[in-house]
């Protein structure tokens, strides 16, 4: 077994053979009225709005997000503004106040990072007129209360090896699309596949999948259409103990974060781990250096992701907050794949860059 921790996930020929025995349900952890499966989490925020009223078109969305929630408000011709986030990833709800009275805004997206609980509880108090969507992607299986919002969209394919798989969930009439991403779909099996290949050891040159997979990235930049999530996604997701999942998670995250804590030149924004708390990844700041330690970190086999650039609509507004956040953060994958062994590699390579940087 190849001992790498970090980026695409794969599957073994096993797992997918497995998979194929599987009935296509998708159980998501929480109890909307309606769920519209999707092939993409854009594209459940897509279809809401191509349903809500459209008066002021402002729409909100974190200073710390991604190019993909971004889109689908610009594609709808919303003016996008980002709003200040805390150095703990929490929403500074004054500094949002004060946006929402200065802009009154359609629409606003929020969402937790990391599967820890950072939208506070008075959020609804703030933004009470405004439609809400909560983006449930990094706290998908995280048990604290959701936000009283008026939509909620997801990935799924974020947490697990499927080609394919998001949602829909809220009030309003959306019907789920029929057609699946067939050619997407295909592509992305046979790069999660080829990985497994690679992973247990099979004659595979790394270059080959990854090529696979940038292959499949790339067609997602070709325009938006409405997929469904495939019926092989529904079945993988089926076959997967979740339940277990959850568990190993929390144990790493835990591992993780309390051994961290130690190293000066780290800072950790999240870092409680309950028992409603189901990590997605956990998120350090690199005070200094941060591109050299991402480099050693490879280097070791270990691959910690810097999630995300800035959206060019957020670039010209962000606080000194957000700025930091995208120039300083830095990913460690904690996930079902792993197990304490992993953490405690992770650990020793970090510490052996840090004994390198105070030597």
């Amino acid at each position: 077994m190849i001992n790498e921790i970090g980026s695409d996930y794969w599957l073994t020929d096993k797992d997918y053979q497995n998979a194929l025995l599987c009935e296509p349900i998708v159980s998501l952890p929480y109890s909307f009225k309606k769920v519209v499966l999707t092939s993409l989490c854009r594209t459940g925020i897509e279809l809401f709005l191509d349903k809500i009223d459209k008066s002021n078109g402002v729409a909100f969305v974190p200073e710390f997000t991604c190019h993909s929630v971004v889109r689908p408000f610009a594609n709808h011709g919303y003016d996008v503004h980002g709003y200040k986030l805390k150095s703990d990833l929490s929403i500074d709800v004054e500094y949002l106040g004060g946006l929402v009275s200065k802009y009154e805004p359609d629409v606003i997206i929020i969402h937790s990072y990391f599967g820890f609980n950072t939208i506070p509880k008075n959020i609804r108090e703030v933004i009470s007129d405004t439609v809400i969507i909560e983006d449930l992607t990094q706290r998908l299986f995280s048990s604290f209360p959701l936000t009283e919002a008026d939509s909620y969209v997801g990935s799924i394919r974020k947490w697990m090896p499927i080609p394919d798989g998001g949602f829909y969930a809220g009030d309003t009439n959306i019907d789920e699309p029929v057609v699946e991403d067939s050619s997407f779909t295909k592509h992305e099996l046979d790069a999660f596949l080829c990985k497994g290949k690679y992973m247990i050891g099979e004659n595979i040159e790394k270059n080959v999948f990854r090529e696979a997979f940038a292959s499949a990235r790339q067609m997602l930049k070709k325009g938006y259409h409405p997929y469904t999530m495939s019926k092989l996604s529904r079945q993988l997701y089926n076959s997967f103990d979740l339940k277990h999942w959850k568990s190993i998670r929390q144990k790493n995250a835990r591992y993780l974060v309390e051994h961290l804590n130690e190293f000066d030149f780290l800072d950790l924004p999240l870092s409680n781990v309950d028992e409603q708390t189901v990590p997605f990844m956990i998120p350090v700041f690199v005070k200094e250096r941060r591109k050299e330690f991402q480099s050693f970190l490879a280097k070791n086999d270990i691959y910690a992701t810097i999630i995300w650039t800035c959206p060019e609509e957020l670039q010209n507004e962000l606080t000194d907050v957000g700025r930091y956040i995208y120039d300083h953060i830095l990913c460690f994958h904690c996930d079902q794949r792993y197990n304490l062994e992993d953490m405690e590699r992770i650990y020793n390579v970090i510490k052996l860059f840090n004994d390198n940087l105070y030597e």
